[in-house]
């Protein structure tokens, strides 16, 4: 239902898990980062929404950047590190880094 209202122009503020699932996968929510989370429902198909091409990683700080660079390797997609001060605007195929702080990407690919 997602892509069809954005196809109608319709607004989609996603935070935490909400900006997670708009990628091609949230197989990175269980990487080893603090405490992650925990798949209780068991679920099989980690496929994300497929919106953007690339992942976000929410709530980045310093201490998740060892795990993430070494965890990127494993998966074909840039991944964006956003801190609690960013956010990603979408319109159509154009992405825009807003927010306090540097641009952070893992799998050297420029998108945003």
């Amino acid at each position: 239902m997602l892509p069809e209202l954005l196809k109608q122009g319709k607004l989609y503020v996603g935070v935490s898990a909400g900006s997670i699932i708009l990628g091609p996968s949230i197989e990175f929510v269980n990487w080893p980062v603090g405490i992650p989370d925990v798949n209780k429902v068991n679920l099989i198909d980690l496929t994300g929404l497929n919106i953007v091409p690339f992942a976000i990683f929410p709530h980045f700080k310093e201490e998740h950047r060892p795990v993430l660079e070494e965890n990127a390797k494993t998966v074909s997609y840039p991944m964006y590190a956003l801190t609690d001060t960013q956010t990603v605007l979408v319109e159509g195929n154009n992405y825009q880094l807003v927010g306090k702080g540097k641009q952070i990407i893992f799998n050297n690919s420029s998108i945003i």
